[in-house]
């Protein structure tokens, strides 16, 4: 309906002309003439099928000071009224845009169980829709009964016309022009239209003449919504209106449907002065057939309870899931309600796990139990249909998709894959000829792996290809595979080898006659900065002594970059047939002494134009490569460039040469200095300038004695600092902005503990005095 919408509108903005009445003129500007078109708006759009909730979200936005007046409709109008159209034309304000732009339909994920990961079935249905307002559905003409609030629309057409909006009034009364009220109140559409019938037939004779003069129809617009309570186990429990003539589905679908705790299987309808009515949906899911449940009525309650039963079925059946099955139900239930098997399904034998209730179970012992079961034979009727209970699961297995009656060939053949073992082609012979050998098969060995029962491994039988009448009574068997091996793999590939300034160096493939010029084209040719000169080292195979030998390149135009070669020196002329390559030659074509290419370094970081640079051969100095990318930005911190090479961070000079590959990073000023190391904790202190290392050690908590201290600057080098010397204390130096200050455990080169300055000393003292004791007692002798 909704791209039908501007189309509607446009009809109610064209639909007659003038004012309310010939006695009552229209005249602009006034605010009871617009008030009235809009009235007459919203009548012709409610005449049109507009829901009535999209016409309230028009009034609320658009006008809102007229929203509590024009909300609910009431009383009755006239021909004239029917007429009444703004003089304006439509503007796309005029469109209900909320109408015409409704959201897209959302779509909740389908609840799924996490112990199984299947989902659950028939829920998913109500996870689906345009929103959660009321849910109108069509009402029934023969058993819907006329109320308060009705909306109808009364048409008469040939000797005369009129078309009138009707209100059921709080009597249960339509006011009809000339007539004045008739009483419809619990009458159905068929019996009040044979009531207005019949009173205008007191005013328009020609509808009571035979054959009628007069047409008459009434139709219900608008129904009055009724009220059902939602409750139990449902997403949103509470309290919905829904257009008369509305079921079940449509109030489950309203509440956003049950939750996986409610029930498909026992929805109940409670009604005041009559038993509950228990619905099942699962017909409705499974086979589509529609509800034919009597509509619910104003006050009644729809009451979802707990999930009678949950059983599973897995494994090869068409739709996997958790279903709920009612007392009484059975295996061939279950496996109807999953879709059936599928082809592949291994239907002899399945799975049915079981828990066995409470008293049937071992003291202290499992509660699970194991049954197997034939779902081909239970649907077949031969064998029993068990009653499934609360907490089954059915997994059904899939048979392998194996032929049973194939062998396969692999290999050096045109059309590998598995061969039916078709009557008159059960030998290797036949298989082969339709299989085609390959040109390069290697026919003097194939191998053929049989399945022996009772043992593991295959049985190798080894044939030869070139023997068809042994091929021709050798038969093959179900799963036996027929492998043929190529040339190659059987006998080491021949190759030759270029290295040095060429284009693609690498192995290629020897041909007999091939020349170290063909080489040349296979690698693309020659490079610049090649040398003039070629070396070609034989192979072991090769004749002669196997020193390399050596040609000069001479470019030919006509075949660039291949070039005429020509033995440098005269006693290496050995006819043309020095130039012919052997199997694992290898070809050397050197740089010129005189080329060296150049190379690219990368700038980054705070630089005004980051980014690759090339720099010649003989490399360029920081200082001029900084210079071309544009100097240092403002917020550069100079001291902290940092250089690498090959991964390595270098010293930074500026006459430092760049070479190829190098990286020069410029960080931005980091106002912080890293204490880290053996510490509680590794902390960034901020930076405070002429502070020293001992003022950034009390920020980080201090130091114990006999730690190694070393400061490392922002430009990578590293100094130790002597915490205490042997007479006083050493250096305390001032740390730059971006410094880092380690902290390691003092020990020996060797790794033992550090050495007692104290005892030492004690020590020394303690063998001088024993030996000038001895010296006095020596000479006191």
């Amino acid at each position: 309906m909704r791209p039908v919408f501007p189309v509607v509108l446009g009809l109610v903005f064209l639909i007659g002309s003038g004012g309310i009445s010939r006695a009552q003129p229209i005249h602009t500007g006034s605010r009871e003439v617009e008030e009235a078109r809009l009235r007459q708006f919203l009548q012709q759009a409610r005449a049109l099928g507009v829901p009535e909730a999209q016409i309230q979200a028009w009034l609320r936005r658009y006008r809102p000071e007229a929203f509590g007046r024009l909300s609910v409709t009431s009383g009755s109008g006239s021909l004239a009224d029917t007429s009444l159209v703004p003089t304006q034309p439509a503007t796309q304000e005029d469109t209900l845009p909320e109408y015409r732009q409704r959201p897209p339909v959302s779509v909740a994920p389908e609840p799924v169980d996490p112990e199984t990961g299947l989902p659950y079935f028939g829920y998913r249905m109500f996870r689906t829709g345009p929103g959660r307002e009321a849910v109108f559905a069509p009402v029934p003409e023969s058993s819907y009964l006329l109320q308060v609030g009705d909306e109808l629309q009364l048409l008469l057409w040939g000797d005369a016309e009129l078309r009138l909006t009707l209100t059921v009034d709080p009597g249960g009364r339509l006011l009809l022009p000339r007539v004045g009220p008739v009483s419809v109140l619990g009458l159905t559409l068929r019996e009040a239209r044979e009531r207005v019938r019949r009173a205008l037939g007191r005013v328009y004779a020609g509808l009571s003449r035979t054959p009628p003069t007069i047409g008459l129809d009434l139709a219900l617009l608008r129904a009055r919504p009724i009220g059902v309570f939602v409750l139990g186990e449902v997403e949103r429990p509470g309290f919905y209106q829904l257009s008369p003539g509305s079921g079940v589905l449509e109030a489950l679908y309203a509440c956003g449907g049950p939750t996986v705790r409610g029930s498909l299987r026992s929805v109940r309808i409670l009604r005041p002065g009559q038993a509950a009515r228990e619905i099942d949906l699962y017909p409705v899911l499974l086979q589509g057939r529609p509800d034919t449940t009597e509509p619910l009525r104003e006050g009644d309650v729809v009451f979802v309870p707990v999930r009678l039963s949950t059983v599973v079925a897995s494994g090869a059946v068409r739709r996997p899931a958790l279903y709920e099955l009612r007392p009484g139900e059975r295996l061939s239930d279950l496996l109807t309600m999953a879709g059936g098997l599928v082809p592949e399904a291994h239907a002899v034998r399945a799975r049915l796990e079981r828990i066995l209730p409470p008293e049937a179970r071992p003291d202290q012992g499992p509660a699970g139990y194991l049954l197997e079961v034939s779902p081909m034979r239970v649907l077949s009727g031969q064998e029993e249909d068990l009653e499934l209970i609360d907490g089954d699961r059915l997994f059904v297995p899939r048979a392998p998709r194996e032929p049973l009656n194939a062998a396969v060939v692999a290999g050096a053949v045109y059309f590998p894959g598995p061969y039916s073992l078709e009557p008159g082609r059960r030998t290797v012979a036949a298989v082969l000829e339709a299989a085609r050998l390959r040109p390069d098969a290697y026919r003097d060995r194939a191998h053929l792996y049989r399945y022996v029962p009772g043992r593991s491994e295959r049985a190798l039988q080894v044939l030869r290809l070139g023997d068809s009448e042994v091929l021709g009574s050798i038969l093959l068997f179900p799963r036996d595979s027929l492998y043929v091996f190529s040339a190659s793999e059987v006998f080491d590939s021949l190759t030759v080898q270029i290295e040095g300034a060429v284009r693609r160096p690498g192995r290629y493939s020897w041909h007999p006659g091939m020349r170290v010029e063909d080489l040349l084209l296979l690698a693309g040719g020659l490079v610049p900065g090649a040398a003039e000169e070629v070396e070609v080292a034989p192979s072991v195979q090769g004749s002669g002594s196997g020193a390399p030998s050596r040609y000069r390149i001479r470019l030919l135009p006509e075949a660039r970059p291949v070039a005429q070669l020509t033995p440098i020196r005269e006693e290496e002329e050995r006819g043309d047939s020095s130039r012919v390559l052997r199997p694992l030659d290898r070809v050397f074509v050197p740089y010129s002494a005189s080329f060296r290419p150049g190379g690219r370094v990368y700038v980054g970081g705070e630089v005004m134009r980051p980014g690759y640079y090339p720099v010649t051969p003989a490399g360029e100095s920081l200082a001029a490569v900084l210079e071309r990318a544009g100097g240092l930005r403002p917020s550069a911190y100079e001291p902290g460039m940092r250089l690498y090479r090959k991964g390595v961070r270098l010293s930074v000079d500026p006459q430092v040469p760049l070479l190829d590959g190098d990286s020069l990073y410029v960080p931005s000023a980091p106002r912080a200095v890293r204490v880290e190391g053996d510490v509680p904790a590794s902390i960034w202190i901020p930076y405070q300038p002429g502070r020293r290392v001992s003022y950034y050690l009390r920020q980080a908590g201090g130091v114990q004695e006999g730690k190694s201290l070393y400061l490392e600057m922002p430009d990578g080098r590293m100094y130790r600092v002597l915490k205490k010397g042997f007479l006083g204390r050493g250096p305390d130096p001032v740390v730059p902005d971006g410094s880092v200050i380690r902290i390691f455990p003092a020990s020996s080169p060797q790794g033992g503990s550090r050495i007692d300055l104290a005892a030492l000393v004690a020590q020394s003292i303690g063998l001088v005095s024993t030996i000038l004791t001895v010296i006095l007692l020596v000479r006191q002798l």
